[in-house]
Formats: structure tokens, C-alpha cells, sequence
């Protein structure tokens, strides 16, 4: 039976509630070991205490960086709202930046975080990166059930939360831009998911298309440089082919062959000088 009520109140006992029970038993654990051993009452006792503190301090969440999310929220909805002011890609780019490093501090983030950094990826064009954080809350609007065990940022993120909820005329920018995010997330999550998703698939299609023109266009210039023919051969056939000799070369040859028949029949019709005299004196 004591087993059994000893299950129930395990059960019973939430996450937070059984940490500060182990840290607590841990505590008194070495404080009895260390008044055992010998150590006086006080000083177990101021053990104790800082001990205490130690654990205090190191529980409670960095509040800056919790509300820096507020922060993001703020200038999320004012890049996201719809009016007629036309944001530069720089100022997209700075609030993304600051919305990635506060997604950073929780181990399990906020839906309407994802949402306002999805949006702001989609509205830069980075289709991509939209559909992977939209896709984490696309198509389930009670995603907030599934946090049943939360951080400790998680829990203050939500304290604070509630109370803007709870008061608004405490911060009422903020709890505006919170309605108009939540809103936006109830109506634009599957667009905008189903917008990327296509951006996507014809940006891959577009990639595709680009490089099979490119392996075409390089195939074909390959087969007309093989069929280009040569310089001479619509002139000369590629069995014979010479080069031609220029005009001047060929009058000077021609010279030369007429000199040397010249040269050869003077040869030929000189006679010896003695038979000159003979037929001078004959």
C-alpha cells in the first residue's frame, strides 16, 4: 500500500516540483555527511544556505533574453503588417538575425516565434528557410498542447505573456503586435507554407532548365565544330591539297628556264676557232 501511494504521489509530482525535491535531498544529503564527519552545526548550516542560493541563481532565467522576444514580436508585426511602406532587404535581414539568436536561448521555442520568423523569410524571398520553420506549426492550431514539459524560459516566456494578456495597458504595443501575429497565424500559415513549398519546386525546375539549355548549348557547338571543313577544301581537293605559289615566283622560273635555253643554243651553234679561219680564208 505504501508502494502504491508512493507511485500516486510520483505521479502526482510535475517536472519543476521534482527537481526542487532532488536538489533538496541532495543537500540535506551532504549536510548530514558533513555533521557526521564532525563539522559544526553552523557551519552546515551556512552550507546549507549558500548552497540554496547557488541553486536560486542558477534556476531563474535570464530575464533580458525573454523579453528580448517581445522585442522581435514588435518589429516582426511591423514588417509583416500590411501597409504601404516598403522595407529594405538589410532591415528583414537584422530583425531575422535577432529572431534566430532568441530562438536560440529556448530549447523548446513558442509557435508564434517560428510563425513571425517564417513570415519574415518568406516576405525576403527565402523560400527555404520560411518552409522550415512554417512547417514546424503548419496544420495544428492547439500546437501549444504538445509543450507539457517546459523550460525554464518556456515558463517565464509564459509569464510574461499573460500577464500583457492580463493587462494590456501595461505594454500595449506589444500586446497589439501579439493579437496581430496570432491572427495572422490562425489565417496565413498554410499560405505561406503552400507559397514556399511552390517557390521552391519552381526555382528547382527553373535550375534544371538552365543547365540542360547549358548542356545542349555546349553539344551543339561541339558537333559544328566537327563538321566545320577546312580553308581550301571547297578549292582544292584533301588528297592533292597544296599550298599555291604566289605569281612572282612562278615569271621568275619561267625567266630563268628561257635564259638557260638561251645560254644552251648559243652553246650549240658556236663552232671551233680553227674551222672559223677555214671557212674565212677558204
Amino acid at each position: 500500500m505504501n508502494e502504491a501511494i508512493q507511485k500516486r504521489s510520483e505521479k502526482g509530482l510535475s517536472e519543476p516540483t521534482k527537481e526542487k525535491f532532488q536538489y533538496a535531498l541532495t543537500i540535506g544529503v551532504i549536510g548530514s555527511m558533513l555533521w557526521l564527519i564532525g563539522f559544526p552545526l553552523f557551519i552546515v548550516l551556512l552550507f546549507g544556505i549558500f548552497a540554496f542560493l547557488i541553486w536560486k541563481v542558477s534556476s531563474l532565467p535570464n530575464t533580458k533574453e525573454v523579453r528580448d522576444v517581445f522585442e522581435f514580436y514588435l518589429k516582426a508585426n511591423e514588417i509583416l503588417r500590411d501597409d504601404e511602406r516598403r522595407w529594405f532587404g538589410f532591415e528583414i535581414k537584422e530583425v531575422i538575425n535577432q529572431g534566430e539568436g532568441v530562438l536560440e536561448i529556448f530549447p523548446d521555442a513558442p509557435p508564434l516565434l517560428y510563425f513571425a520568423l517564417g513570415a519574415l523569410y518568406h516576405k525576403l524571398g527565402d523560400y527555404k528557410s520560411a518552409a522550415e520553420k512554417l512547417s514546424k506549426i503548419a496544420g495544428r492550431g492547439d500546437v501549444e498542447l504538445s509543450y507539457m514539459t517546459p523550460s525554464r524560459e518556456l515558463r517565464a516566456y509564459v509569464k510574461l505573456l499573460r500577464k500583457i494578456e492580463n493587462d494590456p495597458a501595461e505594454a500595449p504595443q506589444t500586446s497589439a503586435a501579439i493579437r496581430a501575429l496570432e491572427r495572422a497565424r490562425r489565417n496565413r500559415t498554410l499560405n505561406l507554407l503552400a507559397e514556399s513549398l511552390l517557390k521552391i519546386e519552381e526555382e528547382k525546375r527553373a535550375q534544371e532548365l538552365a543547365v540542360s539549355t547549358l548542356e545542349k548549348q555546349a553539344n551543339a557547338n561541339t558537333e559544328e565544330k566537327d563538321k566545320t571543313p577546312d580553308e581550301f577544301s571547297y578549292i582544292y581537293p584533301s588528297s592533292t591539297l597544296t599550298r599555291p605559289k604566289p605569281s612572282w615566283i612562278e615569271d621568275t622560273a619561267s625567266q630563268k628556264e628561257e635564259k638557260s635555253k638561251e645560254v644552251e643554243g648559243s652553246k650549240t651553234v658556236r663552232k671551233p676557232i680553227s674551222e672559223v679561219l677555214h671557212d674565212i680564208y677558204d
